[in-house]
């Protein structure tokens, strides 16, 4: 029997001798349901899968955008020297964590395969559209208001994941427990 890795989200991958007793005879019929009460009960006891990894990304680029913001405001009240912007520094500091920040998503690619490509689309595309606000708002007091919805769109983004999941593992758990009762669905 292969096992699943905790970055492979199938089901391992089950043989017909696999569902055999260590004696080597078939299940029945009562053997199978106790089996299959066995698993209920460990997957129940069993933590729950976590968010992918590129929820860490887009944590690292909300707290950036929040930071970069609060960053520039401040910046843009220190006098630019010879040889240093101070404006500069920050982009550069910011543009440093991002890269940092999406490195892992695209080495690891977990982000398409667990299936929320779409919703990662629209959480990156809000998230550059507030970045672009905080950069070109970031002299003004809007700049305040600003760097606290980084949080709030991450918050947005985390609770809309969640919901996801838990409507798909509720879909999944239903699907389970009707066949296994002799139904068909």
């Amino acid at each position: 029997m292969t096992r699943s890795t905790p970055d492979d989200p199938r089901p391992d991958d089950l043989r017909p001798d696999d569902l055999r007793p260590s004696s080597g005879a078939p299940l029945d019929a009562e053997q199978a349901l106790r089996s299959l009460a066995e698993a209920d009960r460990l997957r129940a006891s069993a933590p729950r899968a976590s968010l992918p990894s590129a929820f860490i990304t887009y944590a690292v680029l909300c707290v950036v955008g929040s930071m970069t913001t609060i960053g520039l405001r401040l910046a843009g009240l220190m006098p630019e020297t010879p040889g240093f912007s101070p404006k500069l520094a920050v982009l550069v500091s910011a543009f440093t964590w991002i890269f940092v920040g999406i490195l892992p998503s695209v080495l690891v690619r977990d982000v398409w395969r667990r299936g929320f490509a779409r919703r990662w689309v629209v959480m990156i595309l809000l998230w550059s559209l507030l970045w672009i606000a905080a950069v070109t708002l970031a002299e003004t007091r809007l700049a305040l208001v600003i760097a606290p919805l980084f949080l709030v769109l991450f918050m947005i983004a985390l609770t809309s994941e969640i919901a996801a999941r838990t409507k798909s593992v509720g879909a999944g758990h239903a699907r389970s427990v009707g066949t296994r009762s002799g139904g068909e669905r």
